[in-house]
C-alpha cells in the first residue's frame, strides 16, 4: 500500500484514531499527496519546496488544497 492509494490515507486515519477531517496532511506533490489526501477527507496542505517545487513551479494552488505554504514554519499560523 503506497501513495496515492486510498488505503494509504485510510490507514493514517486508522493508526491515528482520528477522523480524516481532523488530519492535516502536508505534501509536496499535487498528484501523490494533495489530491488523494483531499479525496480522503483530510485537510490537504501543499508545501512548495524541494525538487517537486521546481517541477510544479508556476502552477496555481490546486483547488483541493486547503492551503499552500513554502516552509513548514508556516504551519502553526494555519491552525491559530
Amino acid at each position: 500500500m503506497t501513495k496515492p492509494d486510498a488505503a494509504f490515507f485510510a490507514r493514517i486515519s486508522d493508526e491515528l484514531d482520528l477522523g480524516p477531517a481532523d488530519i492535516a496532511y502536508v505534501g509536496d506533490r499535487i498528484d501523490n499527496d494533495v489530491e488523494p489526501a483531499a479525496r480522503a477527507g483530510m485537510r490537504a496542505i501543499w508545501i512548495r519546496r524541494g525538487p517537486w517545487a521546481w517541477i510544479q513551479a508556476g502552477r496555481d494552488v490546486p483547488v483541493e488544497a486547503a492551503a499552500a505554504i513554502d516552509s513548514l514554519e508556516e504551519l502553526p499560523a494555519l491552525f491559530s
